[in-house]
Order: structure tokens, then C-alpha cells, then sequence
């Protein structure tokens, strides 16, 4: 049989209580990043752990499975079996599987909370870019840079780089192009905003003036992704990809989910596991 993941029971010796686990990782890979989230983690089991200490649990695999919907099934059952999803016998927050936490209320309001005191931090009086100090030291900062002639050439080209091309049409029925619809609107006496207006369709026209957008600008240093990735499938066929966009529409995965396996803050994502790839 082909594992695809197995499921795992961490016991605390102390109480034993117990956690059900399951994972598409070696029990050593899982147990790192669990140690890892303990540190500052806020789930029952990352508090326990902070608790009692690291060396009073002990780790075992209890189930292999060979596909998805076989380690789902079981973790479904042995949090059943071991009732870990009862405080006073174990650390399970919900009932296993694909069941989504957030959709408790009571997770979805502590999870409500504890955000809120974290932005408290970083907000009001708290933010350190409040401060009179650093809010010199910014303006200074910006005013140098700004003055520099390296700085103001750049911006000139990058300017040019981003003008759109527009088709206008005059109220005597006139046609010509332009690039940079900010300048033309100077010269003119026109409104930019309503001329974008008028480009967006929320307009018909402004002063008897019809602007058409032809083309868009893109950013300096514009250049489509060359990354490539290493993908494992659920049925551990391996690829090697280089649209990680048009990957994820085709297989009906979340763009951000996959990156956020590439970047580690995530193990998997629907059984696929999505890493950064060199030739």
C-alpha cells in the first residue's frame, strides 16, 4: 500500500489528555512544526505544550492511510474514540477532518478577539510611525531623496512607461491620440477624473469630450514570473511547472493556499505539496 498520510496521537503524560493529529508528513516533520508552534501558538494543544513541556508528551503513529479521503475518514473516527475533542479528556478544538474551525462560534469569536488585541498593538498611540520622531525622520528622509537628480530622471522614465495611450474625440468630432491623459486634461481645462469617467463607461462625455483608452502602461521593471515549481500530487506524481496560476485553475486549487505551502505556512493544500524549483 501506498501511504499518502497517517494519523498520529500525541498523549501528554501528565493528565492524558490526548491530541489527534493527521498529516501527509513524516511523524519527525510533524512534530518539529508542532514544537515550532508551540512556542507562541494559541491552540489547545501549542498552550499545553508551553504548559507542561516539551519532553512530557509522547508521539505515536496510530493509522497509515492511502488517500485523502481515507485520513479524514479516520481522524473523524479516532477523535471519536479517544472523545479528544472533550476538554477534559483532550486538546481537539473541532471534530477532525475537512471541518473547518472557523465555522464554530466560539473559535470564530476568540479568533475575533485575540486579533483585536493583537491590532491594538500596532495601532493609535502604539503605532511607531505615530510618533513625532519618526515621522521627522521620514519627511527628512523623503525630502532628500526627492531633491537628488538620480531620483527625478527615474521618475521621468517611469512616468513615460506607465502612460496609457487614449483615442480622444474633440466636440467638433475630432480624433487623435495621446499618451498620459493627466497632461492632456492640464492643457485643456478638463477634469482627469471625470475623463476617467468617461473612459470607465460612468460617463458618456465631459465638455463634449470622448476619451477611449487604447492600451495600458505597466510598471518599470515589468516582467512576467520565470519562477518554477516542483509539484507532488495526492498520488505522488511529481511536475515540475512554471504557471503556478494557471496550474491551480486547471486543478481547481486556491492560488493562495499553494503559495502559501511554498512559503511553509502551510503543509499541504487539497494533498498537493507546491515547492520553489531550479534548474
Amino acid at each position: 500500500m501506498i501511504i499518502y498520510g497517517i494519523i498520529y496521537k500525541i498523549t501528554n503524560n501528565v493528565n492524558k489528555k490526548i491530541y489527534i493529529g493527521q498529516t501527509i508528513q513524516s511523524l519527525a516533520k510533524r512534530k518539529a512544526v508542532h514544537k515550532n508552534k508551540s512556542k507562541n501558538g494559541n491552540y489547545y494543544i501549542q498552550r499545553a505544550i508551553r504548559k507542561y513541556g516539551w519532553d512530557n508528551f509522547s508521539w505515536e503513529t496510530i493509522h497509515e492511510c492511502s488517500n485523502k479521503k481515507e485520513l479524514n475518514t479516520k481522524e473523524i473516527e479516532y477523535i471519536n474514540i479517544y472523545e479528544s475533542n472533550n476538554p477534559s479528556k483532550g486538546y481537539n478544538m473541532t471534530k477532525g477532518g475537512d471541518y473547518n474551525p472557523m465555522s464554530n462560534p466560539l473559535i470564530r469569536e476568540r479568533a475575533r478577539k485575540n486579533i483585536k488585541k493583537a491590532m491594538k498593538k500596532f495601532t493609535g498611540k502604539n503605532n511607531v510611525m505615530n510618533r513625532p520622531e519618526v515621522k521627522k525622520y521620514h519627511l527628512q528622509k523623503i525630502q532628500e531623496i526627492t531633491k537628488t537628480d538620480e531620483w527625478k530622471e527615474a521618475k521621468i522614465k517611469g512616468d513615460e512607461k506607465q502612460k496609457s495611450t487614449y483615442e480622444i474625440t474633440t466636440p467638433n468630432k475630432e480624433k487623435f491620440i495621446i499618451t498620459g491623459l493627466n497632461i492632456f486634461c492640464k492643457e485643456n481645462n478638463l477634469s482627469q477624473s471625470k475623463m476617467s469617467s468617461v473612459v470607465s463607461g460612468k460617463r458618456t462625455h465631459h465638455k463634449g469630450y470622448i476619451c477611449k483608452r487604447l492600451s495600458i502602461g505597466k510598471p518599470i521593471g515589468y516582467n512576467k514570473s520565470s519562477n518554477k515549481y516542483k509539484i507532488t500530487t495526492p498520488y505522488n506524481k511529481i511536475l515540475i511547472i512554471d504557471n503556478l496560476t494557471k496550474y491551480c485553475e486547471e486543478n481547481n486549487l486556491a492560488y493562495v493556499s499553494m503559495l502559501a505551502v511554498v512559503k511553509g505556512r502551510q503543509n499541504q493544500h487539497k494533498g498537493y505539496i507546491c515547492e520553489s524549483w531550479e534548474d
